[in-house]
């Protein structure tokens, strides 16, 4: 939670203010939107920055969950928690924002639930830098993953649809020690074609969690823009709202009669 201490009387609009200060609730709630959405470009700009070519959802991963209204005055801003599939940015950003290791991505949990000999703590990294198996990011291709799971016939009951029908027609295979295979390290492996003993390791099993340190600084970001985007906006907008209040002209009386918003109660 960001907070600001805002002095509205320091302001170039003090005067306004006291001429209509009914309107100082209206001119923060939009302020405080303009602060969500400033911060979600911070973010957006600093994932640029600090990630090799980032996924579009690391860019756009702030998310306004509930704007804020003259009566409210908060905005719910935060990562996105929630995507059709995958792994949401608030759960694969988490390691890159408190820095130390990450959890087991779907996949790993996958083959590990399927092949409980690799062990509950293993980890799966890419072993190749083939671009069949990787994107433009170094992680592997989502198209990858699925064929993987389907030949290990991993997916789980909901996705039981998805796995190979007959087992022997299975390109991947697991090692799950040294040993099994010859001297292959553990990981998943790729024949080249049905039967063939010509095969490249696809993703290495680890025994230690990859550990990231801390370079996403999304904490800072927020309050950065509470502090520097609050005051500017509350003072244009208090601007604004007073300039273009509804002014109706009396031509018989040769007055001018303004209309206010209502009074919040």
């Amino acid at each position: 939670m960001a907070n600001v201490e805002f002095n509205i009387s320091s302001t170039s609009t003090k005067h306004l203010i006291e001429q209509y200060p009914f309107l100082i609730r209206y001119a923060a709630s939009v302020a405080v939107n303009d602060v969500a959405f400033d911060a979600k470009k911070r973010l957006a700009t600093q994932a640029k920055r600090v990630f090799n070519n980032p996924r579009p959802m690391s860019i756009n991963a702030g998310f306004v969950y509930i704007k804020s209204t003259p009566k409210t005055l908060q905005a719910l801003f935060g990562l996105k928690d929630f995507l059709p599939k995958g792994t949401a940015p608030d759960v694969y950003l988490r390691p890159q924002i408190y820095g130390g290791s990450r959890g087991h991505k779907r996949f790993e949990k996958a083959i590990i639930r399927k092949f409980p000999g690799f062990g509950r703590n293993t980890f799966f990294v890419p072993a190749t830098q083939n671009q069949q198996f990787l994107d433009s990011r170094g992680d592997l291709r989502g198209s990858v993953v699925t064929q993987m799971l389907s030949h290990l016939q991993a997916f789980g009951e909901q996705g039981y649809k998805g796995n190979i029908k007959n087992p022997k027609r299975a390109l991947y295979f697991p090692v799950m020690r040294l040993g099994d295979y010859g001297m292959l390290p553990p990981g998943i492996y790729k024949r080249d074609a049905i039967g063939s003993e010509n095969f490249e390791a696809v993703v290495f099993a680890i025994r230690s969690e990859p550990r990231y340190q801390k370079r996403f600084y999304y904490f800072e970001a927020v309050e950065k823009s509470a502090r520097e985007k609050f005051p500017t906006s509350f003072t244009r907008r208090f601007s604004r709202m007073a300039a273009k209040k509804v002014r109706e002209f009396n031509i018989t009386r040769a007055t001018s009669k303004t209309r206010r918003l209502a009074p919040l109660p």
